[in-house]
């Protein structure tokens, strides 16, 4: 599995390929700041889509691993902190 994105007007769009299965896309509009701790992920009924359950589990994995190793490249090279309390 190789996973891809781009945004465009203020989505993501989040692109799989699976080997020998095809391709999944995804699109994602991120709502920053609410306080909510889930990801919110609408349902896409797509008539291309067999099975809109998975799909929107794979999507939900998906966000999920891109945030992840967002913020672990961002905090790479940072120096480690150690506050006194």
């Amino acid at each position: 599995m190789c996973l891809g994105g781009y945004e465009l007007d203020t989505h993501y769009y989040l692109v799989g390929l699976r080997y020998p299965d095809g391709a999944l896309v995804a699109r994602w509009k991120p709502e920053w700041g609410n306080d909510d701790r889930d990801i919110q992920m609408p349902i896409d009924y797509s008539p291309l889509i067999d099975d809109a359950g998975g799909h929107r589990e794979w999507a939900l994995n998906a966000v999920r691993f891109m945030l992840v190793l967002s913020l672990l490249l961002e905090a790479w090279g940072s120096p480690p902190r150690n506050e006194k309390g």
